[in-house]
């Protein structure tokens, strides 16, 4: 956030989201006290989205984030997200409550604005007497000069709660309540609130801090209606509303100093050694920065430095911006600037809840901060009263357990010292404040307001079919595998995980069924659930507390074998038995076999692929058991040809981070000689992936009955080769059974696996083509689809850890399928290596072009060449494992989708009938 950006100065990519960090400094200048150093959760609920933030004394920044699809890498302040404003959309979808991703906008905008928009947020609200018509300006209606609408409201309450309830009755065996128009909306309040949470719950517990010890700084027009609820729902006691809540980034914008940065990369080890030379970077840094703050005008006292370090752990990618800390340890300092290990090793324990003693630091990146103060900041006090404060009027609002009488108070007629007992509202003209029942507000000697959160009302929980807690729970249950992905993310070493984000995190019921899982890898979430249920099976329920399972043999629901599957069996209580599964599945880049990388392209057995484990306690009683684990990812060694893992120390790490975060198919043929046998639980999660797809959510995965030939392709022998069938076949049924119902065309019917090794280390990567053009779209570009959603590995990591050099990544302009509507490109990759290795490549549609339907053209073919030293070109084709002398370079032309020609006649109504 720079408050004094000068016309020359500004840029595009720092000026996004600058509304929402003016709200970040304008709460960190007006609610954080020294004092206390209670830090603050920012809250800032608009019409459209609501950004949560923390500050904590410093700002947090990151150096990537996504904005309407959009990845900015530039530095800014961490605020996070949702789509649920004011304006969300609020729906009745199978059975659940959902509030937002789509908005009613300025316009139309809610239903009571009176211009035809939908029901939303502000219109449950005022439903629930939680808005006063009467305080709002008349700027409603066509010619905008009317209230808001509580007639149109309510009957479109009406006739939603009629659904919910003719619902329940269709899908609950025992008699059931109807609902009121109150209690549902009073339920999409709730599952809205819950939206709210989860990114307060990412920026917080995710990073190690504990969300009850923070103060919620609530702000933006619509915050102070749900601030309470918020607050209770996430355990916290404080909520702050600033008097002027309402514009709150506005006057942030307007109080933000003016900040210059500059910043270099490092790469050099923190030890003395080096300290010399880190000192001498910091003082041309800060000449530049200072020089830059000079020429606006600010003299030198007016100037403050900031000193960071960029700081990792040898062998991890996950750095950590470190500013000097006050530690008093002089072998560590660096001469006039300070000590750095110190904050880095904190913040590393607080994120990652470890640190790792004896494992060299690097320095990524050198920077200073030069902060010019452009005003001093300082709030009027207002004298104390003792009188009472004066009620406005009387209303009905409805809350948990039904319509209470509120007082309401104007904002204006509040001063120092008065107290005011919930139910009531505040009104002021720029937002609404919510003072729930057994809660408490003061107005603060600067005329803000402090609310002090009571207990809640404790809600009975029965087994009855109940809308409300479904979407609650649903929200939960999301947030738990959504925080186990972030955990295991940052706590990896891995290319594979930490960078290409190759895996997935879920939870199950005590049955083994998955419950939720993140938006993780599709291959992986459809057969992690029959690998939960074979461990049931295999211990016949009997787990003991502090147990950990390790899998990833086809035959226990795995998918190949670099997957590995970490299961934790969840307690409660002193309940045997337990209650839920976690469980992660995370590729690591190599666990044996033949070839590095352990993705061999012509291996005929399951022994040629790696290790294997069918049900491995990886932790026995709290105890991990390394040199047991250690003896089985080496044991492939022992197989002639083949060898141990090549990367035990990345092997360990990551299984230590899973630890930490945790239709009849007819006419198959049989199991193949060669890798592209799929395994049943590969074949479960191709199909009820294009279920998802085709039907929708409702009943998509309602019990179906799939019947799977024993020893086919689709269901192999315990010891056949199934590499290729995770990576290549699961694609391949996809396309079969989405042309099937003509739903889209194919794209590049494989996931274009390349790996790369040697005896000691291994890397492995998919790589993008195009996807298939659907019934009213173009098909996209240069993107995973399907049973995979990985990330390709940045070129600066790929090139720092392993000895190649990325010549080129770019699209294959021209290669979509012709039609209606065009398939997407795929994309070119052509990687020069600098030293002996193997090269292992295992794809698909190299000899046959994707084929279109419904008239559509055929994608290009594929192809894969290695460029000779000589210049001399080879085409490898599809599957291949070869020797890479140094200077060699290897190219790849990936395939793309398809087009299609579309015709909805005769498809008013798809039955799926699935045998």
């Amino acid at each position: 956030m720079n408050g004094g950006v000068r016309r020359e100065g500004f840029n595009g990519s720092r000026a996004i989201l600058s509304g929402p960090a003016g709200g970040v400094v304008g709460y960190a200048m007006t609610t954080y006290h020294k004092e206390t150093t209670l830090p603050i959760i920012g809250f800032d609920m608009g019409g459209t989205s609501t950004d949560v933030s923390r500050y904590g004394g410093c700002y947090e920044h990151v150096y990537e984030s996504t904005t309407a699809g959009i990845t900015i890498q530039a530095a800014q302040l961490d605020i996070n997200t949702v789509a649920a404003g004011g304006g969300s959309m609020l729906f009745f979808r199978s059975g659940l409550f959902e509030v937002g991703p789509e908005s009613a906008g300025a316009h139309p905008g809610p239903a009571c604005y009176k211009k035809g928009g939908p029901l939303t947020v502000t219109d449950a609200n005022l439903v629930l007497g939680r808005l006063l018509p009467e305080y709002f300006p008349k700027i409603f209606g066509p010619n905008e000069n009317e209230s808001l609408d509580v007639t149109k409201t309510l009957w479109e309450f009406e006739k939603l709660t009629h659904q919910v309830n003719e619902h329940m009755k269709l899908n609950n065996e025992t008699k059931i309540t109807r609902m009121s128009v109150e209690e549902v909306a009073m339920g999409l309040i709730k599952v809205a609130n819950e939206t709210m949470c989860r990114p307060i719950r990412a920026l917080t517990q995710a990073k190690g801090y504990n969300t009850a010890m923070h103060v919620l700084a609530c702000f933006g027009g619509a915050g102070g209606q749900h601030a309470c609820a918020i607050a209770r729902s996430l355990g916290m006691g404080t909520v702050f509303v600033h008097k002027y809540a309402g514009i709150l980034s506005a006057y942030g914008m307007a109080l933000a100093d003016v900040v210059e940065e500059a910043q270099e990369p490092c790469a050099d080890i923190y030890e003395p050694g080096s300290f010399e030379r880190f000192k001498n970077r910091f003082d041309i840094l800060s000449n530049e920065v200072r020089d830059k703050l000079n020429k606006q005008g600010f003299t030198d006292d007016k100037i403050t430095l900031e000193y960071y370090l960029h700081m990792r752990y040898d062998g991890t990618d996950c750095a950590l911006m470190c500013l000097k800390s006050d530690g008093k340890n002089i072998q560590e300092e660096i001469s006039g600037y300070g000590n750095f290990s110190e904050t880095f090793l904190e913040r590393y324990k607080i994120e990652f809840g470890f640190i790792m003693p004896g494992r060299r630091i690097f320095v990524n990146d050198i920077r200073v901060r030069g902060i010019g103060k452009s005003k001093i900041f300082k709030e009027l006090i207002l004298p104390r009263v003792n009188n009472l404060p004066r009620v406005e009027k009387v209303t009905r609002v409805y809350f948990d357990g039904g319509y209470q009488e509120t007082n309401v108070y104007q904002m204006n007629d509040l001063c120092h010292g008065h107290n005011i007992y919930g139910p009531a509202i505040i009104m002021d003209s720029l937002s609404t404040i919510i003072v729930e029942p057994n809660c408490s507000a003061f107005i603060t000697e600067f005329g803000d307001v402090r609310i002090t959160i009571g207990e809640g009302a404790r809600t009975e929980i029965t087994m009855e079919l109940d809308a409300i807690h479904l979407s609650i729970f649903s929200h939960r249950f999301m947030s738990i595998a959504e925080q186990m992905g972030r955990i295991l993310q940052r706590t990896s070493i891995s290319t594979n995980i930490k960078e290409r984000l190759d895996f997935s995190c879920a939870v199950f019921g005590p049955d083994g069924g998955l419950v939720s899982n993140a938006p993780h890898i599709p291959v992986h979430l459809g057969a992690m659930q029959e690998t939960v249920q074979y461990q049931m099976k295999a211990f016949r329920g009997e787990f003991t507390r502090g147990d950990v399972i390790l899998a990833n043999h086809p035959s226990a629901g795995g998918s190949h074998l670099p997957d590995l599957t970490v299961i934790t069996p969840v307690f409660y209580s002193d309940q045997p038995k337990p209650v839920f599964f976690v469980a992660c599945r995370g590729h690591h880049a190599d666990i044996g076999g033949i070839t590095p990388g352990s993705m061999p392209p012509h291996s005929t057995s399951l022994n040629q692929e790696g290790a294997t484990f069918k049900s491995f306690l990886l932790v026995h009683k709290g105890i991990f058991r390394e040199k047991e684990v250690t003896e089985a990812l080496m044991a492939p060694g022992k197989i002639p040809g083949s060898s141990g893992t090549r990367n035990l120390s990345d092997n360990l790490s990551d299984l230590k981070a899973q630890i930490a975060a945790n239709h009849k198919v007819d006419g198959t043929g049989y199991e193949v000689w060669g890798n592209c046998n799929a395994p049943r639980a590969v074949t479960l999660s191709a199909i009820i992936y294009c279920l998802r797809c085709i039907v929708g959510r409702d009943g998509c995965l309602k019990p179906v009955k799939i019947i799977i030939p024993k020893g086919s392709l689709l269901d192999p022998s315990e010891e056949a080769a199934v590499v290729g069938g995770n990576v290549l076949t699961s694609q391949r049924v996809v396309d079969v059974v989405l042309a099937a119902f003509g739903a889209c065309a194919a794209s590049q019917g494989c996931m274009n696996n390349i790996t790369l090794g040697t005896e000691t280390w291994g890397y492995y990567e998919t790589v993008a083509g195009g996807s298939g053009a659907g019934p009213t779209w173009d098909g996209r570009s240069g993107i995973h689809t399907h049973m995979t959603n990985t990330r390709i590995t940045d070129p600066e990591i790929l090139e720092l850890r392993y000895p190649v050099i990325l010549e080129c990544f770019s699209l294959r302009n021209g290669s979509g399928g012709s039609g209606v509507y065009r398939g997407g490109d795929g994309v070119t990759r052509r990687m020069k290596f600098r030293g002996p290795m193997t090269l292992s490549i295992l794809t698909e549609r190299r000899s046959h072009s994707p084929p279109g339907i419904e008239g559509g053209s055929s994608g290009a073919r594929g192809r894969n060449t290695l460029i000779k030293n000589n210049g001399k070109c080879i085409n490898l084709g599809p599957k291949t494992a070869v020797p890479i002398s140094p200077g060699v370079v290897q190219k790849s032309n990936f395939q793309v989708s398809l087009g299609i020609r579309y015709d909805f006649l005769g498809r008013e109504k798809l039955v799926l009938e699935i045998f």
